[in-house]
């Protein structure tokens, strides 16, 4: 079997950025937004049959299923060669303190694609920047968003110990190997070196794939200055879309029933929509924007730096220049 090479994010790290101006006409890419419908059905029937879908109980058979589909999709695919890549930043999502079901998921893969290696692809981000952008993303869910609302949030993220790079890294090299892990930091991304790196990484030969990407605009973008991140409106057609999409990715496979569960998609963004119309009526203090403060970014940084100073000497690379 090829390699399957996982891009797992994190979260607010680039991910979109990636898929879209990297990965989606890549052969053999079956990740999240690339070109061909088949590759992005199995990955979301990994991400079903993972530890993530709390609907279904997660077992290493079910990873042998999946990897049934994924021999098909290869016989049917003549341009796969010696890798697969797979990339949806949903795979690190965790319980807010740790990574070991990500851990376990890794090692289930490991055990299951015999003939072949797990390699992980992990983007990383300086932790206050990611923890306001994450807010930003969730705002339109979050009844009376606001600086306030986010700065409990902030403390909360910083508490929980889910930040800790270094343990991340130390983690993902102990279950595939430290030559199977490429660390790369979103901060670097405005540079041609971030995207050589992730092509000699995948196996990628195509110059002009680093040419365009280090172009590309960064996309899902809510940040309106360094600081300064806009408060999501709870009506907004991505939020509506997000709801019903993330429902139906967790209870019903995209090949069951397509044109049924097209209409009941339909129905359930309706439903949505009306009921944040109703939240808005009753909410006080929503804000449009929150502000991530010096002290707020140093509260963040104080606690993550032994941790920043530590993964920095691990990839023995200057993470100070970059702000970690």
């Amino acid at each position: 079997m090829p390699d399957l090479i996982l891009h797992i994010g994190l979260s607010k790290a680039g991910s979109t950025t990636i898929q879209s101006a990297f990965f989606k006409n890549v052969p053999g890419y079956i990740g999240r937004g690339g070109a061909d419908p088949n590759g992005n059905a199995l990955c979301t029937d990994l991400l079903r049959r993972s530890h993530l879908n709390k609907v279904n109980t997660y077992s290493i058979n079910s990873l042998r299923l999946w990897k049934t589909q994924v021999e098909q999709y290869e016989f049917d695919n003549r341009d796969v060669q010696d890798r697969l890549i797979l990339s949806s930043e949903v795979l690190s999502k965790n319980n807010g303190k740790d990574y070991f079901a990500l851990f376990r998921l890794l090692g289930d893969l490991s055990r299951v694609w015999a003939n072949g290696e797990i390699k992980v692809i992990v983007v990383l981000r300086r932790q206050a920047q990611k923890i306001a952008s994450e807010y930003a993303q969730k705002s339109a869910k979050r009844f009376n968003a606001s600086q306030q609302d986010f700065e409990k949030y902030l403390h909360r993220r910083v508490a929980e110990g889910a930040l800790d790079y270094s343990a991340l890294v130390h983690g993902l090299w102990d279950v595939v190997g430290k030559e199977n892990v490429c660390v790369l930091f979103m901060e670097g991304m405005a540079k041609q070196e971030f995207w050589e790196e992730l092509a000699v990484f995948c196996g990628i030969d195509d110059a002009s794939l680093c040419d365009r990407a280090v172009r590309s605009q960064p996309t899902n973008r809510k940040a309106r200055s360094a600081r300064i991140w806009a408060v999501q409106d709870p009506c907004n057609d991505l939020s509506v879309r997000e709801f019903a999409n993330t429902v139906l990715t967790w209870t019903w496979p995209l090949r069951l029933f397509p044109n049924a569960r097209r209409v009941v998609n339909t129905l359930m963004r309706k439903f949505y929509k009306g009921v944040c119309r109703a939240r808005t009526l009753i909410e006080k203090r929503r804000e449009d924007e929150i502000r991530l403060t010096g002290e707020l970014e140093k509260v963040v940084r104080d606690t993550f730096e032994e941790s920043n100073r530590r993964l920095e000497r691990m990839l023995e690379r200057d993470l100070k220049g970059m702000g970690y």
